[in-house]
């Protein structure tokens, strides 16, 4: 006899084997593409900074990575037990698979059982929440810290028990120590707590908020240098709002991955937003004819997630940061959320309405994972490298974008150096090559016992982080003084993009 959760004496049914069952394959196969999937640029930045001390990390996540260092520092001890790659990744994945069980929590709370697995398969497959887990950065983790803040946010609103906001500010603590964006999350749940409950509970949420904001204190000593390096100018306001508005939308239908044309597009959102607002509708008339708790909920949630989004826009409208969507993490949990409004459906449309949307990110994953490769193939090219490479033969690239993940993938006996000079992994990381006087000094002092160097270019990034590569410059420069006796674009398995590698002779 085998005893389902919340049961007693009560056999597995076969909608418990199809879940169970889905949970298993699914962890097989993200622990498989997970193993296999090359890394980039900022995953090689995390190697690197996780690789000192605990001293040495905090100090690198401040000066280098411009973060919080809570991530760093627990990942750093993470790879203490194993520094391989797939181990260091195998963090994020298991950070997601508890933000999954907090996030299966809080839909029981308010949907139920049924309903709850429905959310639960549908945030696992979101294609954010998969980036997330496969990427060796911080975001996985921040999601756990937000899915848990919600949960113990909504324990304590439901029974106001003090052990309960313990947890919630010490998960608050983590979080802005990990992202100072977590501040934004606490505020728009300290606003629904107000408009709930009054001003009295939302004063005293506030008084022991207190020791919190204090101890973040020393934070403020960074912000200024850490916001000078993300400030962006030029941008329109019109173009900040947009990509703000848009987040939300992508986090919920991932429509910036549908190979579609926009009027596929427009009638997928269209029917999405029709269903959502009639299943509220559905959640409002259960509330007002038996009192049904679940419609405070599920405002929260939804007042949660626009005061996050509105949040978002004066600050960076304020500081002049720079947004990348990744960087609204902590609402992610929350817009996933209002897909609970689903749960007033009849049961078969419930069914029908939450099993598209999962063969929908089934699709996704399928057409994003398909290949294991993020940007560019470095597994494979590292292994045509060792295979053309000559003895006493640099390996020189034309930036340090792609000669980070390269390095690590690399075993074989050469010099690998960037241009134009070594990595230094500070504020002078993203030298580049101005001019032909730079190129020509940065090559004529690597010495080669071969007469010969490797050079390996993206050619397809003419503009790279906003530094401008010149590379018709380049190419005439190489063309004019070196014989290229070899020269291949290699994709390996990436989808459309290439390395560019050339040997370059000295003996022209």
């Amino acid at each position: 006899m085998v005893t389902a959760i919340g049961k007693k004496n009560h056999t597995l049914s076969v909608y418990d084997f199809l879940f169970y069952g889905f949970l298993i394959i699914y962890a097989g196969i993200i622990l498989y593409v997970s193993k296999e999937l090359n890394i980039w640029e900022d995953e090689a930045y995390t190697l690197h900074t996780t690789s000192f001390g605990v001293m040495g990390v905090i100090k690198k996540s401040y000066s280098f990575e411009w973060q919080p260092p809570v991530y760093f520092v627990l990942l750093s001890l993470w790879r203490h037990i194993s520094a391989d790659i797939f181990f260091t990744r195998l963090f994020s994945v298991l950070s997601v698979a508890a933000a999954a069980w907090f996030f299966y929590k809080i839909a029981r709370l308010i949907a139920g059982v049924s309903t709850s697995r429905w959310l639960l398969i549908i945030f696992l497959l979101n294609p954010f929440a998969v980036w997330a887990a496969l990427e060796i950065r911080l975001y996985a983790f921040l999601m756990l810290l937000a899915t848990m803040a919600i949960y113990y946010f909504f324990l304590f609103f439901n029974d106001g028990k003090k052990k309960d906001l313990y947890i919630f500010l010490l998960i608050t603590l983590l979080g802005l120590y990990t992202q100072y964006f977590f501040a934004l999350l606490v505020a728009g749940l300290s606003v629904s707590l107000l408009l709930y409950k009054g001003w009295k509970p939302f004063f005293q949420f506030c008084l022991y908020l207190i020791p919190v904001v204090l101890l973040f204190v020393p934070n403020l000593f960074f912000l200024s240098n850490q916001f000078s390096m993300y400030q962006v100018k030029g941008d329109s306001l019109f173009s900040k709002f947009s990509i703000l508005l848009y987040t939300p939308q992508d986090f919920l239908l991932a429509l910036q991955m549908f190979p579609f044309d926009s009027k596929i597009k427009w009638a997928f959102k269209i029917g999405i937003a029709f269903l959502l607002v009639y299943a509220y509708v559905g959640v409002y008339k259960k509330n007002k004819a038996e009192q049904d708790p679940s419609l405070v909920r599920l405002n929260i949630i939804i007042l949660a997630a626009c005061l996050v989004v509105i949040l978002y826009f004066f600050a960076i409208l304020a500081t002049s940061l720079v947004f990348i969507p990744r960087y609204m993490t902590i609402g992610f949990p929350l817009v996933v959320l209002i897909l609970i409004a689903f749960k007033e459906l009849k049961p078969l449309h419930q069914h029908i309405t939450y099993g598209v949307i999962s063969i929908y990110f089934v699709y996704l994953f399928v057409l994003n994972y398909r290949y294991q490769v993020k940007d560019y193939d470095y597994k494979s090219i590292t292994a045509f490298v060792k295979k053309i490479e000559r003895k006493g033969e640099p390996v020189l690239f034309y930036n340090n974008v792609i000669s980070l993940p390269f390095m690590q993938y690399y075993s074989g006996v050469n010099v690998l150096r960037p241009l134009p000079d070594s990595t230094t992994f500070d504020e002078n990381y993203m030298k580049n090559i101005k001019d032909t006087v730079v190129l020509k000094t940065a090559l004529e002092k690597i010495n080669t016992a071969s007469g010969s160097y490797l050079l390996i270019s993206n050619d397809t990034a003419k503009v790279e982080l906003n530094l401008n590569m010149n590379r018709e410059m380049v190419n005439q420069y190489l063309s004019t003084h070196y014989l290229i006796s070899y020269d291949t674009m290699y994709f390996g398995h990436s989808k459309g993009r290439y390395l560019r590698i050339r040997r370059l002779e000295k003996n022209k």
